[in-house]
């Protein structure tokens, strides 16, 4: 596994092609309420994830809204708003430039991810520790008018900890948290019956 910087990883995808099918680890802090749902006292407690993604890099989202418009039998008439901060970097959709620092775009489906949460370095279920956190955003689509939207996720590049791309895989940051399989490293078993 070769480790990158994050300017050697931004230049290595920033002018990917479209459909380019990555599987990505990230890592990161999450933001926790200043107080308890539940008991009301004060958290204090760090909690971490870990989010397994394989997304397609490189398309561009008004193209896949339309494309997913005209498979669903309706009229492919949707024109995506402007980025809402920050510039496309490189040829590709797949970088975002905001300030100094750079975002990658994913396209994504939700049984495609699976997160980890840490409470002080220990796995938990999110159920455990959902007073504390803030509730979830949930997105609808409604402006695609699409019966299954099309969910796009930005991601801070330095919270990418290792990325299989193009045949090879990489890291980028250190982990935090304990070490857990990749899912691509997984070998499926066949059973004959």
């Amino acid at each position: 596994m070769r480790k990158l910087t994050v300017n050697q990883f931004v230049n290595l995808v920033k002018d990917a092609d479209n459909h380019t099918f990555a599987g990505i680890i990230t890592e990161k802090t999450e933001k926790t309420l200043k107080k308890s749902r539940a008991t009301g006292e004060p958290v204090t407690d760090r909690v971490t994830s870990r989010t397994f993604y394989n997304p397609a890099l490189g398309l561009t989202y008004q193209n896949t809204v339309n494309n997913r418009l005209v498979r669903e039998g309706k009229e492919a008439d949707f024109v995506a708003a402007s980025l809402p901060y920050g510039e496309w970097f490189g040829t590709g959709h797949n970088i975002i430039k905001h300030n100094d620092s750079f975002q990658l775009r994913l396209s994504i489906v939700a049984a495609d991810t699976k997160k980890h949460w840490f409470l002080n370095g220990k796995e938990v279920a999110r159920k455990e520790i959902a007073d504390i956190l803030p509730a979830p955003k949930v997105y609808n689509g409604d402006r695609q008018g699409l019966d299954n939207p099309v969910v796009v996720n930005n991601i801070k590049i330095e919270t990418i900890t290792r990325i299989a791309f193009k045949g090879e895989e990489f890291s980028i940051a250190e982990s935090e948290t304990p070490p857990l399989r990749a899912p691509w490293t997984e070998k499926k078993e066949t059973v004959l019956t």
